[in-house]
């Protein structure tokens, strides 16, 4: 009966320590995974949207402690802004973010300046409203702020039929951007036609 308790318990520790070991090979492969993903932040680039990213990525590999990987993941003058943050500030995800924002992020009036200068260059649809949206946060606009902007800041025909829309004030974002889409399709192909001839 000695013997056996041993066996069960010498199995016991086995199956302890070899989940363990397994729980710790997948918390190492994500964060190994997590750092070579992840681009490194030098402070050149909107702090926002590289938090946005770092927020994603670290979603999708089920990272909960982000806050361990900043003093590997920043570079340079975000790197310097972090060093002089208190031990408190370094350790909060959110209030480093406010930090490196304030430093490398646009501020109110000049995302804003940026907001209703941004007009569309021939990008996706989609990025273009994405950047719309970035600045929008930064400026503090509403959502019906960054609709007028979107939609007055397409070429003027297209804006000026999406305005005769009898829904255009309401509309889901994701329906004007369809709609938005196709027209882009017609107005491209029409722009080709006119260069060809």
């Amino acid at each position: 009966v000695f013997i056996l308790r041993i066996n069960y318990f010498a199995r016991f520790i086995f199956c302890c320590f070899f989940g363990y070991c397994r729980r710790l090979q997948a918390i190492t492969f994500s964060s190994m995974e997590f750092l070579k993903v992840m681009e490194k932040y030098e402070g050149k680039s909107d702090a926002t949207v590289w938090f946005a990213q770092l927020r994603v990525v670290a979603a999708r590999l089920k990272i909960e402690n982000i806050q361990v990987f900043m003093p590997i993941l920043l570079r340079i003058d975000a790197y310097a802004v972090f060093q002089h943050l208190d031990s408190k500030s370094q350790s909060n995800l959110d209030s480093l973010e406010a930090a490196l924002s304030k430093a490398f992020s646009k501020g109110l009036f000049e995302a804003f300046d940026c907001l209703k200068n941004r007009k569309w260059c021939g990008e996706s649809i989609d990025v273009y409203l994405a950047d719309i949206r970035t600045l929008g946060k930064q400026a503090g606009a509403s959502e019906q702020t960054i609709r007028c902007i979107f939609v007055l800041n397409l070429p003027d025909r297209i804006a000026q039929t999406l305005k005769t829309l009898p829904d255009i004030e309401t509309i889901e974002m994701e329906s004007l951007v369809a709609i938005c889409r196709a027209m882009m399709v017609t107005y491209s192909n029409q722009a080709r036609c006119v260069v060809a001839t």
